[in-house]
């Protein structure tokens, strides 16, 4: 799994907000930054002196999580290369459900699928983004995705057998992964 910085879009609403705290809270190997006023290259400085390889910026829409996009940093240039985005359909946070979080962190990041067409998508572009892996290792979060409609799919993650952070519905844009392999 790869180190990953999270941080929202500039001037981001609280949900977003919110959003982004129960996801650095929930995946393994990541760290969360207040963007402020952070332009791209300094966001890749700030990647680089905290050791990701990754960047996962929250954009909204409407008052909502709206688009996640992975950026891996290349550190000769100080630059974000974007490589997976996925538009946010809907999200159900944790402290809105009564879900709880891992408690301690993960080891690392697997993915599990329902082994539809879409839902394998979902879990590649997951797999290239953040470095999952996908197959369970002891200690490590499963990410679930499973079909929810066409071009959509539902990500809710469990730890230990039971259900933590936030669930989100997911669609494709059109370009979901940006690179071929990684």
């Amino acid at each position: 799994m790869h180190r990953t910085l999270i941080t929202t879009s500039r001037r981001p609403n609280n949900r977003v907000r919110s959003f982004v705290k129960e996801l650095s809270s929930t995946l393994p190997n990541t760290v969360r930054l207040n963007r402020g006023h952070l332009s791209m290259s300094e966001l890749a400085r700030e990647a680089m002196a905290l050791g990701a390889e990754r960047v996962l910026i929250v954009s909204s829409r409407r008052g909502n999580p709206g688009i996640m996009r992975i950026y891996t940093v290349e550190k000769g240039r100080a630059a974000l290369n974007n490589i997976v985005s996925f538009i946010v359909r809907g999200v159900s946070l944790a402290r809105e459900a009564g879900r709880g979080y891992p408690g301690r962190r993960p080891r690392g990041l697997y993915v599990s699928t329902d082994r539809s067409l879409t839902s394998r998508e979902f879990g590649e572009a997951l797999r290239i983004g953040l470095g999952a892996s996908m197959e369970p290792e002891p200690g490590f979060l499963e990410a679930n995705v499973k079909k929810a409609g066409k071009g959509m799919a539902s990500l809710s993650f469990k730890y230990d057998g039971r259900p933590v952070g936030p669930r989100i519905l997911l669609s494709k844009p059109s370009a979901m992964i940006k690179v071929d392999r990684l």
